[in-house]
């Protein structure tokens, strides 16, 4: 009866501990992710999406937005485009930076007046948003 109750003492002072394996545990939130439901309708065609920097503090919030080889702010950059500029979505990933990165097709130019240029390349989430926001 002496063990039994050393054993309920040691349980009340010493909390437990809890071995939790790595794969368990939750990773920290990604930024600029879109959800299931959103990238499944922006990857459909069916979604509105354009390229929007919220902190360019510019008038007209035009300012370049960086289109890269890879999802990373180290990749090469492959062409620079105006905010506001239409996107189709066609992939999302998980980067190492905290940030979802989304694969991205920008077509530029489509005035009479200028020529029109197609690109596909990797955007970092936050700088993309619904055209209606």
């Amino acid at each position: 009866m002496k063990a039994f109750s050393f054993l309920i003492a040691i349980a009340l002072f010493f909390p437990a501990v809890v071995v939790v394996p790595d794969a368990a545990r939750s990773a920290p939130k990604l930024k600029g992710c879109l959800d299931s439901t959103n990238l499944r309708q922006a990857m459909s065609g069916r979604g509105n999406y354009m390229l929007f920097d919220r902190n360019d503090r510019s008038a007209n919030h035009d300012g370049p937005i960086n289109i890269r080889e890879k999802p990373s702010v180290r990749a090469r950059v492959r062409y620079v485009a105006a905010s506001r500029n239409p996107v189709d979505i066609l992939k999302q990933v998980a980067g190492e930076d905290g940030y979802c990165w989304l694969n991205v097709r920008v077509v530029t130019g489509q005035s009479t007046t200028q020529a029109v240029i197609t690109v596909t390349g990797w955007v970092r989430g936050d700088l993309i948003t619904t055209a209606s926001d």
